[in-house]
């Protein structure tokens, strides 16, 4: 969901605009010379146990000749078994790295590829596919790219990178979003079933999954912005939230509040971007929901 808004005179003289999504939007559109990074897909549900792919994709705006990365996982949940090379230099000679990858630390480090000699390449394409096996945990970890770098025959292009998110749920966990149960709601609260808490089998569980941040989705750099979340827990316990920014950068962890209270944190951007926003809920035995 996109809403546009007007700004003031000197941010359109100057061609300064961020526009926030506050919804899984995972084509994220900046300045036409920018070149996206992204973990694609941008975020799904496994259970654990289960083995699955994901690709680190580009779409170039300008030639691409090299690319490195580095990204970061949560070890507690998930492990990383293999990374390979993508499609986006077929047809060409590379010197290339799959890099190193840590599941103590939670890093894959000093990846990167290079096309030897003349050529690039201006094509869709994924840098490299991550072979993942998710552990015996409840959780949601993201999958942060950082120290990101695309060039061309000349040096470093500007670029927007793209984070993900991996959601490990058992078969009690709550639906995934969008998957026909009480959450990922389009902008509703959470209640509960008629006739009680709905917790009949003494154990805990999660809170639901928070509704989409509301709040501003045109915004000036430097300014700050208020937007807020809430959900609702199934054993009515207190909850708290942290927010993603789309930057690279979270919240704190709010005060935990009553269930289905409405939690609201202020953040500002430094760069010309857009940016997705997420909140993911706690409750006060360590359970997280998964991310909005």
């Amino acid at each position: 969901m996109k809403v546009f808004q007007k700004s003031k005179c000197h941010i359109l003289k100057s061609g300064i605009v961020a526009i926030i999504l506050l919804f899984g939007i995972t084509t994220i559109t900046i300045a036409d010379d920018t070149t996206t990074v992204s973990i694609d897909p941008s975020s799904q549900t496994v259970s654990p146990g289960g083995t699955f792919n994901v690709n680190v994709s580009c779409v170039p705006n300008q030639p691409v000749k090299a690319f490195e990365f580095k990204l970061s996982f949560d070890p507690s949940l998930l492990q990383v078994n293999s990374v390979t090379e993508g499609n986006i230099f077929n047809g060409y000679n590379t010197f290339a790295s799959t890099g190193t990858i840590d599941n103590t630390a939670g890093t894959i480090v000093d990846v990167y590829s290079l096309i030897v000699g003349s050529g690039n390449v201006t094509n869709n394409g994924t840098l490299v596919t991550i072979n993942l096996t998710a552990l015996d945990s409840t959780g949601t970890s993201t999958l942060d790219l950082y120290d990101t770098g695309v060039t061309d025959e000349a040096g470093y292009l500007s670029i927007s990178v793209n984070d993900g998110s991996i959601t490990v749920q058992g078969t009690g966990d709550p639906d995934p979003p969008g998957g026909g149960g009480s959450s990922g709601g389009g902008g509703t609260g959470y209640y509960p079933p008629p006739g009680g808490d709905g917790n009949t089998t003494g154990q805990n569980n999660s809170p639901e999954t928070p509704i989409k941040p509301s709040g501003p989705t045109f915004v000036e750099m430097g300014v700050e912005y208020v937007y807020s979340s809430s959900t609702y827990d199934i054993d009515g316990d207190q909850i708290r939230y942290k927010f993603d920014w789309g930057d690279g950068t979270y919240s704190d962890w709010s005060e935990y509040v009553a269930s289905n209270t409405s939690v609201s944190m202020s953040h500002y951007w430094n760069s010309i971007s857009t940016f997705e926003i997420h909140a993911i809920a706690q409750d006060e035995n360590g359970t997280n929901s998964s991310w909005s």
